[in-house]
């Protein structure tokens, strides 16, 4: 299958649907309040975490989502490799 980091994962929907499809799935958030609601629902392993300092190896996933979270970030090209 493949391995999914979603930054900004909110309450854990895009998650829950790669746990379904048999992805190994991983999710951060910087609102820990947030991640305690998504925890609820989701059995994938969920991170409090800010987005420009990540605990994870470079390429350590196959696919990367940053659905409407961008736009929260202080220095957006730091966070992603080769910038925007």
């Amino acid at each position: 299958m493949f391995s999914l980091l979603d930054s900004g994962c909110g309450i854990g929907e895009l998650i829950a649907q790669a746990l379904d499809i048999g992805a190994t799935a991983v999710g951060i958030d910087i609102s820990y309040p947030t991640l305690l609601r998504s925890h609820e629902k989701v059995r994938g392993l969920l991170v409090c975490v800010d987005a420009h300092q990540l605990p994870f190896r470079d390429s350590a996933f196959d696919v990367i989502t940053a659905f409407d979270m961008v736009e929260h970030l202080r220095k957006p090209r730091d966070v992603f490799k080769g910038g925007l």
